[in-house]
């Protein structure tokens, strides 16, 4: 068959019932990509998207969130470091290190996002060697 033929086929196939050319069919004649993106029956979730998960990595970031709490929204502030008294450390700590450098330091290290290091965040240094 010649293919104005078939195009011919398609385009009467395509029509509706009061002989009016519907335009999506006709577009998806010409345009065979648009005939592979079907959706599916059930949507696709977005979990970055989730109030929940956003709150995580905010938390988790060290910046401002919202709680969840009882279903009410509440804004909590940011992870800052606590005071501490210098005076009895016998690391001399208050010399190398000033409340703004401390502050970098901890925004660092809760950006670790690598969730290995991140389950490491808590442990200890063992005196064996890793193998």
């Amino acid at each position: 068959l010649p293919s104005t033929y078939v195009h011919f086929l398609m385009f009467l196939y395509f029509l509706d019932e009061d002989s009016t050319p519907n335009v999506s069919n006709v577009e998806n004649i010409h345009n065979p990509e648009s005939l592979k993106s079907k959706r599916s029956r059930w949507s696709q979730s977005h979990p970055d998207e989730w109030k929940k998960n956003i709150s995580k990595k905010m938390r988790s970031s060290c910046q401002e969130y919202t709680s969840r709490i009882k279903k009410v929204d509440k804004k909590m502030s940011a992870k800052i470091p606590k005071t501490v008294d210098y005076s009895k450390c016998k690391y001399k700590c208050q010399e190398y290190f000033n409340e703004k450098e401390r502050e970098i330091l901890c925004k660092k290290y809760w950006n670790l996002n690598d969730f290995k290091l991140s389950g490491n965040k808590r442990s200890y240094p063992t005196s064996e060697p890793c193998s």
